[in-house]
């Protein structure tokens, strides 16, 4: 994606948008351990004029390291029973 670069990246807060208008937010993630670390939604934060919204997007990641370790065996939670991340 043209301008995505995580070592750089800034925060989004106090960012503005006009009304109506579109925005995509990118998630870039590292894994600073080794092991299987996962996750399965996103909670975004945000105003709306005067509103504080909270909107909950399900995402399925999975982070795993090292890849010789884990290579095929690290599959995306969505396809997991939740007792099993």
């Amino acid at each position: 994606m043209p301008g995505y670069a995580p070592e750089s990246g800034n925060p989004l807060h106090g960012y503005t948008l006009e009304p109506h208008a579109k925005a995509a937010l990118v998630i870039g993630l590292a894994q600073t351990r080794a092991g299987r670390h996962a996750f399965r939604g996103v909670a975004v934060s945000y105003s709306a004029g005067s509103r504080d919204v909270e909107s909950v997007f399900d995402l399925g990641v999975r982070l795993c390291a090292p890849e010789n370790r884990f290579l095929h065996k690290c599959p995306t939670p969505l396809t997991e029973p939740p007792g099993d991340l």
